[in-house]
């Protein structure tokens, strides 16, 4: 299966292998990236070889981070308040952490998947600076989608950078044949990765596709420079 994505992927020219980004080992020194995040259910093989733990795995840490949905309102009805109308005009749906709409050119690569076999569990865009390991806080994320009273997926993504950029996901995840909230499939893979490309995370029950580009930060935007353009590392 996964063989057939990345072919067809590569095949439209949307899986990005240009020019290597490699990023600053500055450990304080934060980079942005736009974060494109898609988690599809497979199609479950009973004849496949592979194994998966059905062991949870813990999501509480002490510090967190979750996706928040972007404010539909200005917040400013007043002279007074115009200083943080305009303030939140110059970063609406740029700043870090919140949902974005998914860009067409994403759309173009998740058509590969099969909507029969290999239906979208979470789906999601953002921006965020991303740091050096000891300085990154993991970021929250659940599925929209319940089961058994608990979010069907919900998981922990953790991105940071030093040479390279790395991604560690720790999901779990309820299938619709779980009966007890103890029926689960854990998943945590890491990987080592470059911007401007997709990368993807293979496991019998549930796929990742992510992929990150480098962006300008809220800060800069905000600046009024003229429209925002893609960040150059």
């Amino acid at each position: 299966m996964i063989k057939k994505i990345i072919t067809s992927i590569i095949a439209s020219g949307l899986l990005f292998t240009g020019q290597t980004v490699f990023a600053d080992d500055t450990p304080a020194k934060a980079r942005w990236y736009q974060v494109n995040i898609t988690v599809f259910k497979q199609k479950n093989s009973h004849a496949t070889n592979e194994t998966f733990s059905t062991q949870p795995i813990e999501l509480a840490e002490a510090d967190l981070i979750q996706l928040k949905a972007a404010p539909k309102k200005g917040v400013a009805n007043s002279a007074f308040n115009a200083p943080l109308a305009l303030t939140q005009e110059a970063v609406n749906h740029h700043a870090p952490y919140l949902h974005q709409n998914i860009d067409k050119d994403w759309g173009d690569v998740l058509s590969h998947l099969d909507p029969a076999s290999q239906p979208i569990l979470y789906n999601m865009q953002w921006l965020q600076p991303i740091y050096h390991k000891d300085h990154s806080v993991p970021l929250y994320f659940e599925g929209s989608t319940g089961h058994l009273g608990l979010p069907q997926i919900r998981g922990l993504i953790h991105l940071n950078v030093a040479r390279y950029l790395h991604s560690t996901f720790n999901i779990n995840y309820w299938p619709e044949t779980a009966e007890t909230p103890e029926e689960l499939v854990s998943l945590t893979q890491s990987r080592r990765m470059r911007s401007k490309e997709v990368h993807y995370l293979d496991h019998p029950m549930v796929g990742v596709l992510i992929r990150l580009l480098p962006a300008k930060s809220p800060l800069e935007r905000q600046k009024g420079k003229g429209p925002a353009q893609t960040a150059k590392i």
